[in-house]
C-alpha cells in the first residue's frame, strides 16, 4: 500500500466518524451564542418556588393564576395522602368543577379528587388549572 493510499484511507475514516462532543462554555452577557447551550435543571420543588411555607406537617400558601390568587393549605403534605384546601370564591364554586370543593368551614373547602395527584406539586398545578378554567 502506498503512502498516498494510507493517507486517503485515514482521511476517509476521519470524515465518516461522528464529530467529537463539545462542552458548551458559558459566555458573557450580550454575546451571541452559537451552538448548544447547557441549561441547568431547576431542582427546587414547585411549592417552594411558589412561596408555600411549612407549618408543622402542613403547607400554607396561595394557588396563583393570572386570574387571581386564593389562599390554600395542604394538610399532611409530608405524607402519602395530603389533603388540599382552598378559600374558593363563588365563581370557582359555580364553575364546572364546583362539586369537587367540599365545605370545611365558613370560607375553606376541601378538594375532592377523582384521581389523586401523585405529588403536592401536581396537586397545586391541577387546582390552579381548575381555577383558571372556572374564571375564564
Amino acid at each position: 500500500m502506498s503512502i498516498l493510499q494510507s493517507i486517503l484511507d485515514s482521511l476517509l475514516r476521519d470524515a465518516t466518524a461522528s464529530p467529537p462532543r463539545r462542552t458548551p462554555v458559558p459566555r458573557p452577557s450580550g454575546e451571541r451564542i452559537r451552538g448548544p447551550v447547557v441549561v441547568q435543571r431547576n431542582t427546587q420543588r414547585l411549592f417552594e418556588e411558589r412561596g408555600w411555607r411549612w407549618k408543622g406537617n402542613t403547607l400554607e400558601g396561595f394557588y396563583r393564576t393570572k386570574r387571581g390568587s386564593f389562599r390554600g393549605r395542604i394538610a399532611g403534605a409530608d405524607g402519602s395522602s395530603p389533603e388540599f384546601y382552598i378559600e374558593a370564591s363563588r365563581a370557582i364554586l359555580d364553575g364546572p368543577h364546583g362539586a369537587c370543593f367540599q365545605p370545611r368551614g365558613p370560607r375553606e373547602f376541601r378538594v375532592h379528587w377523582s384521581t389523586r395527584p401523585d405529588s403536592v406539586d401536581t396537586g397545586i398545578l391541577r387546582i390552579e388549572h381548575t381555577i383558571l378554567e372556572a374564571l375564564s
